[in-house]
Formats: C-alpha cells, structure tokens, sequence
C-alpha cells in the first residue's frame, strides 16, 4: 500500500528541549531522500521558550525568521510548506497567499491560548475566513498542525492533520468510538472516548484525571453505550474486547479505523462557515 510522506522539521520538538536547528542540514537531507518524500514542512521558528508565554515582539520576530527561512530554502530548489502560527499577524498569513503559496500549516497552540485572549477556534475562524471564498470551498490546501479533535476536524476544510495525541490516547487505554443510529456508525456525530482498558491516566493529566476515567470506564456506560463500543470494535475494527483491553497496538488499530472512516464520511465535503471580519 502506498502512502504519501509527510516530513517535519522538528522545529516544535527542538524549541521544547530549547536546542538549535540547522537549515542546511535540513535542506541537505530532503535533497537525498527527495525521493522518498511527498510533502514537506519549512523550518519554522516558535517564539519564547517552552512553558512561557510569548511576547508580541518575539513571535513577530519568530515569524519573520519563519518566512526568511522559507525563502532559504525555495532558493535552494525546494517547495517546503510554510507555516502560520497563532498569535501572529494575519499580514504574514496574507503574504503567504500573495506569494502564491498553495499549501500552507496551521498551527493553533495551546500555549498560545492566553496571549490577548485569543482561543483557537476563533483564531482559525480567521485563519479560514482568509483561507476559503465565500462559499466556504478551500482556497489553498492546509495542514492542521497537533489537529485530531472532531470538533475542528469537521469545522474546517483541512487536506491532512496531525497530532500525537491519537496515539497517546491508546496509551492510556482509551479508544474512539463513533455513535450509532440505527446500528450504523455516525462518524460526523461527536463521538465517545472510552476506557477500555485497566490503564489508569495519570491523575490531572489532560487526558482526564481519576473520576473522568471513571465515567468513561466502558463497564461504567449505559446498555446503549456498550453496544456501540462493543459494535465498533468487532464490526469495524475486526477486533475482540480482549484485545482492546489489554494490547495498546489493538486500541491504536482501532483509533487508526476511526480516523480513516472519519475522513471518508468527510469526504471533500466540508464547507467553512463560520466566516469572521478581520
């Protein structure tokens, strides 16, 4: 089976462990795997440091250092996928499109979430009030940086996504289950996050502490609920509830599953509405 190759910088994981990046080595090693790679990222630079908030003078000087780097390597022969960031300024967004780029990131922070009050989907409301025409079709393609959540995926009309969080959820023995109306998955519904493992989530961690778990326990669920875990994954995902329970690769097919039967309901269907003045 053929898959196309996404290829990052590790920009995001460099600035966590506050370590420099070199471009050139960068550009080097797409040249002799260019091959081998489909679509690949610029190297951008993230303001601040790791677990503080930015200021409005770094993440204008980061974004200039993003673009300044995109143009190194268009230099250099290559098309890398430039990258918008929250918090910065929609100009640079603006001169992206202007440049005629035609697949560009975006990328919603977390740890953006404070600076000015700003929340990530009346950002990205923005991003894609510029990003669509008025009828909501796509301008240009666009990669959902650390994008998984069903709320955001079927808001906006992506072209790819990625995050860790998928995998993480597995970890913790939890899958994702699609509603069910009339014994068929409704995969554009919001669906169920489910334990079904005897994993215990780290207690305050973001994946949910002790009593969420608790709640989320398929045991602890309604007759109803059950039937849709237990629907999924033996009918969609060729799995056993034994399976889930106790093997992590097991959850991880079945989140794998959802994930592509959630972009075929999708489809190249989705249409923006929710467009904002800027």
């Amino acid at each position: 089976m053929y898959v196309d190759l996404f290829l990052d910088s590790g920009a995001y994981a460099a600035w966590r462990r506050n370590e420099t990046l070199d471009i050139y080595r960068y550009i080097d090693y797409i040249k002799r795997n260019n091959e081998y790679i489909d679509y690949y990222v610029n190297m951008d630079v993230i303001p601040g440091t790791y677990g503080y908030t930015p200021s409005k003078q770094e993440v204008d000087e980061s974004a200039k250092k993003s673009y300044e780097n995109l143009q190194i390597m268009k230099k250099e022969g290559l098309h890398p996928i430039p990258v918008f960031h929250q918090g910065e300024d929609f100009n640079w967004l603006k001169r992206l499109l202007s440049d005629g780029e035609d697949y560009v990131g975006v990328s919603p922070a977390e740890d953006m979430m404070g600076w000015r009050g700003i929340s990530p989907h009346l950002w990205m409301d923005s991003v894609f009030t510029l990003l669509t025409d008025t009828e909501g079709s796509p301008l240009i393609r666009t990669h959902g940086f650390g994008v998984t959540k069903h709320s955001l995926l079927i808001r906006y009309p992506w072209a790819s996504c990625d995050s860790t969080s998928w995998t993480m959820i597995a970890n913790y023995g939890k899958i994702i289950v699609p509603c069910y109306v009339n014994n068929k998955p409704q995969y554009l519904r919001q669906p169920l996050i489910v334990h079904v493992s005897n994993v215990t989530s780290r207690e305050g961690n973001k994946w949910g502490n002790s009593k969420n778990k608790q709640k989320e326990q398929v045991g602890h669920m309604s007759p109803i609920e059950q039937s849709f875990v237990r629907n999924f994954v033996e009918n969609e995902c060729n799995k056993s509830m034994t399976e889930v329970k106790y093997d992590d690769c097991a959850r991880r097919h079945c989140l794998i599953t959802y994930y592509k039967n959630l972009c075929e309901s999708l489809g190249d269907n989705v249409k923006f509405k929710h467009r904002v003045k800027i």
